[in-house]
């Protein structure tokens, strides 16, 4: 990610309060991401702590490894494409002293906004929270709440399964795997703090999931399965419907045909009244029709059918 690691690091950088350490692994990069790092640590050698694998291991080794590389009592993940909001660790050490956490004994995770930055430039809003009041796995379950890694105590990451175990232990679901993970801190987690800031920019259509999308598709397809086996007991009827329509419209995007788009449908039909706020009506459709077709549909029609139902 040579073209953009300068760009997340200088956002980390240039915070309004510096957090404790910058932790960084690169996975045996064959671009100029390593020297690029290097050149930083240089500028930086007591706030930055570089790492290097000898051969690459990929995605979930080498994010087990940093868990195990930083000192700090709170993990705030970056990826090398994403961006720190200016004020984004102030605004969690300021929450931190309001709600009076004690980030060496609690196990919390302190949930903000953030934004999904596309490649022509165009921001969208991720507002977590809205969903303060509502129940978190069940919001997880649905992929609305999203908080991607930041403000996680140590507590809550040492408890969680490992992402490395849960590869081993689910082969099937791939990327998959970041669904479980986030699933697996929820209920670890003792208290969820919401905030109303925004702390991270997510670049989409660059990350390695976005370049093997198709594996990402067949990921999904089996993830419908391991979360019905893995929470039995805790998924409710409506929660069991959405995952449901996870898993056809999966199969309709592996295998296009009109029979499996018309149970894809028939499942987004069931589900009108079963989505999540973020991750809603509009969005769900991209999964069986083309996204041009959904932009259509959000400027043109679905105003006026929210116009006249109210």
């Amino acid at each position: 990610q040579e073209h953009y690691i300068s760009e997340a690091l200088d956002s980390v950088l240039n915070q309004t309060q510096l957090p404790y350490e910058i932790v960084i692994s690169d996975d045996c990069s064959t671009d100029s991401t390593w020297p690029l790092i290097l050149k930083y640590q240089s500028l930086y050698p007591k706030l930055i702590k570089a790492y290097r694998n000898d051969v690459n291991i990929g995605i979930y080794p080498n994010y087990e490894k940093i868990k195990n590389y930083f000192s700090g009592n709170i993990g705030c993940f970056l990826s090398g494409d994403d961006l720190m909001a200016a004020s984004a660790i102030k605004d969690l050490y300021d929450g931190i002293c309001e709600h009076q956490l004690n980030p060496d004994k609690e196990k919390f995770i302190f949930v903000t906004n953030n934004y999904l930055l596309y490649p022509n430039g165009s921001l969208k809003k991720w507002d977590n929270f809205k969903l303060r009041d509502e129940d978190p796995f069940k919001c997880k379950v649905r992929g609305d709440l999203s908080y991607r890694g930041f403000g996680i105590s140590k507590g809550v990451l040492d408890s969680t399964m490992s992402t490395v175990d849960m590869v081993r232990e689910f082969p099937d679901i791939l990327y998959g795997v970041d669904t479980i993970k986030g699933i697996e801190e929820i209920i670890e987690c003792d208290r969820l703090i919401f905030s109303n800031k925004y702390s991270v920019y997510y670049r989409t259509g660059v990350g390695v999931s976005s370049q093997r999308r198709g594996h990402v598709y067949l990921a999904a397809l089996n993830l419908h399965d391991v979360m019905i086996n893995r929470y039995t007991g805790m998924l409710d009827k409506s929660d069991i419907k959405y995952l449901e329509f996870l898993k056809v419209s999966n199969v309709y995007k592996n295998s296009p045909s009109v029979k499996n788009f018309v149970l894809a449908f028939y499942h987004f039909i069931r589900n009108i009244n079963n989505f999540s706020y973020n991750n809603g009506i509009l969005r769900n459709l991209t999964h069986i029709i083309p996204v041009s077709i959904a932009k259509f549909i959000k400027k043109n029609i679905y105003p006026t059918i929210v116009k006249f139902t109210g």
